[in-house]
């Protein structure tokens, strides 16, 4: 407490110490409460990782690689960014990396439907 002219007046740090308080306790709650998941019992242990990679995405499923796709359509990586800037390549996806993958069963599709005769 500071005193000027014989009024008490609170210091600042008083009030700062009463928020701090207040937001640990805030914070220790959302802390439990994000590391619970929403898909599963409270109170019961995580997926283990290969379990919720076999729920997630299909064995099945494959995605290639621009030199997989390329290879099997016979053509050059520079070929093929030219189709994607036209927007006539086969569908993809773009990675957090930057590279990009082509899943497979699309791109048969992709093959399938192009013009000509099949070899």
């Amino acid at each position: 407490m500071f005193s000027y002219f014989g009024i008490s007046v609170p210091l600042l740090y008083h009030f700062h110490q009463h928020l701090l308080t207040a937001f640990a306790d805030l914070w220790r709650a959302m802390a439990l409460r994000s590391s619970e998941s929403v898909c599963q019992e409270p109170g019961t242990s995580p997926l283990s990782k290969a379990m919720t990679k076999s729920a997630i995405a299909p064995t099945n499923l494959r995605w290639l690689t621009t030199q997989e796709v390329c290879d099997r359509l016979g053509i050059t990586p520079d070929t093929l960014s030219k189709w994607k800037a036209r927007g006539c390549a086969p569908a993809w996806k773009r990675l957090p990396n930057g590279s990009h993958r082509y899943n497979e069963d699309l791109l048969n599709q992709y093959m399938n439907n192009l013009p000509g005769e099949a070899a």
